[in-house]
């Protein structure tokens, strides 16, 4: 079963994502904050990670920076999930070795996130993930 850990300081967004993946068959594990997804990480590697870019302590970026910095870590493919607060620029800072950006406050949220897990997960663990083509975006 593949693992997706989701990285978001907003209970409510890690409930509804992780019921739409649970529901899609994947195993979920939650963590509210970039330290605790590092702690996660550290402990069993995800096949792939949901990230929140904006959190208190350790935010999206700075996790992102972590998590790369060991090799075996580079090839687990991330999501950013961005609020209403995302703009351009920080989406720019943070886009090396994120696959897509999904915006949480849209109305197909759930649709677009299971689109993404059902494309990602089926990569074999030595590939190096690849943006989805059209993704990069807040949607």
């Amino acid at each position: 079963m593949d693992r997706i850990l989701i990285i978001d300081d907003d209970t409510n967004s890690r409930i509804v994502a992780g019921n739409l993946l649970n529901d899609l068959g994947y195993a979920v594990s939650f963590a509210a904050n970039g330290w605790e997804g590092l702690l996660t990480v550290g402990k069993t590697l995800p096949d792939l990670i949901i990230l929140r870019l904006v959190m208190p302590g350790i935010d999206g970026a700075m996790f992102l920076k972590i998590l790369r910095s060991e090799a075996h870590r580079q090839r687990v493919p991330v999501v950013l999930m961005v609020g209403l607060e995302a703009d351009e620029c920080e989406l720019s800072v943070t886009i090396d070795g994120v696959i897509a950006v999904l915006h949480k406050e849209r109305k197909d949220f759930s649709e677009k996130l299971a689109l993404v897990a059902d494309e990602i997960l089926p990569l074999k663990r030595d590939q190096k993930p690849q943006r989805i083509d059209g993704w990069i975006q807040p949607f």
